[in-house]
């Protein structure tokens, strides 16, 4: 295991981290190499199937489940680390088990801070869930979320959240410490490889037709959208391909297009790709079509990535989109409509120079906003920055 760096010394409590596939193993891979690669030490405590070095990085799976008895596996062993330690707790309530409930990790970190003066930074990636009165367990577990919310953010030494939408939610519960926001940056390399990319191109549009794609995991209220954006652009563009980029697209497209076979010969869908090829499949496409439920926001980790790469992308509006989307021309935004979203992406394949200019936009509010270099910079800052 790396040797400690006094002051300078990371601790990430995660419940994901590479192997695993995921927007929260990714940000914490992520970030935690960024940190390594400025000098920190840096120790994982996450679940796995044991302890490990990665490029430099200590990762640890005492945590086991995140259960009552790990905790003290962890403690022990956190403890024999050297202080001044900093616990950089990724929370997001759902991904520590006890059905998004639990209480005792929470618990154990405040003990920590208390007992053992850690330090604690707290990064927000979702706050709690909505207070659902139709449905009873679903309030109690919301009620439950804030409380442990609470607590976490009253031991916090500083607290960083994903979008600036979760800023007024925070600071009702957070007594006078610093709150900002930590833009999530992109976690897909892009590869400047375009002999590749062109490879890739003529692979899934031999005949030179347009390419339209889809990057994400394809849970069910995103293809509840995004399947009848898409058989509207093929019904009415019948030059157009589709390809599908991600975990889960398989599963998606052969459900889809069971209804609608004369559209299988013009969707395809790659599964699970390694960073490279899915950096080289989102290149080779012209547009990409991505709808989000309650709107494009900086927490959406497949929006941030296509930003760095200079993709060409058609994206919805909502109650958490910040105006930086629509403001920077970075993407086209529209709403919540499956016409308007497939006449967007037709706008964008006539006119390319139009296209070009998206691209271009997209780069630089990636550059001046989401660059892992801001957050490296802000987490090694005295107090977080402000929203922009």
């Amino acid at each position: 295991m790396p040797t400690d760096i006094p002051g300078n010394t990371w601790h990430f409590v995660t419940c994901s981290y590479p192997p695993d596939i995921g927007g929260l193993a990714s940000y914490s891979s992520t970030v935690a190499n960024a940190l390594r690669r400025g000098g920190a030490n840096v120790h994982v405590w996450c679940p796995g199937a044991g302890d490990r070095t990665d490029r430099g990085i200590a990762v640890h799976a005492a945590p086991g489940r995140w259960r009552l008895l790990d905790l003290g596996r962890v403690g022990r062993e956190l403890s024999q680390c050297a202080a001044p330690r900093t616990l950089f707790v990724q929370w997001v309530p759902h991904g520590y088990g006890y059905r998004s409930l639990n209480v005792a990790l929470v618990a154990w970190l405040a003990w920590r801070v208390w007992r053992d003066r850690d330090r604690l930074e707290l990064m927000v990636h979702e706050p709690w869930l909505e207070i659902d009165l139709r449905r009873p367990r679903v309030a109690v577990a919301a009620l439950v979320h804030r409380f442990m919310a609470w607590v976490l953010a009253r031991s916090a030494t500083r607290i960083w959240v994903s979008i600036p939408a979760w800023l007024p939610l925070i600071r009702r519960l957070a007594p006078p410490v610093a709150i900002g926001w930590l833009p999530v940056p992109g976690l897909l390399p892009v590869v400047r490889d375009a002999a590749a990319v062109r490879t890739v191109r003529d692979r899934l549009s031999p005949d030179h037709a347009p390419v339209v794609g889809h990057y994400g995991t394809y849970g069910e209220m995103i293809t509840e959208l995004l399947a009848p954006s898409l058989e509207r652009l093929l019904e009415t563009r019948p030059d157009v391909r589709v390809v599908l980029l991600g975990l889960g697209s398989r599963e998606f497209r052969d459900r889809w297009v069971a209804s609608r076979s004369e559209l299988a010969s013009r969707v395809f869908a790659t599964g699970v790709l390694d960073e490279h090829e899915l950096s080289l499949h989102i290149q080779a496409c012209d547009v990409l079509l991505q709808p989000y439920p309650d709107g494009v926001s900086a927490r959406r980790s497949t929006a941030v990535s296509l930003l760095a790469h200079g993709a060409a992308a058609v994206t919805t509006l909502g109650h958490l989109s910040e105006g930086l989307w629509a403001e920077s021309g970075a993407v086209d935004v529209v709403a919540l409509d499956p016409a308007a979203l497939a006449r967007a992406v037709q706008r964008l394949l006539d006119d390319p120079a139009k296209r070009e200019a998206r691209a271009r936009a997209a780069v630089e509010l990636y550059e001046r906003v989401f660059d892992i270099r801001h957050t490296t910079r802000a987490l090694s800052a005295a107090a977080p920055r402000a929203a922009a």
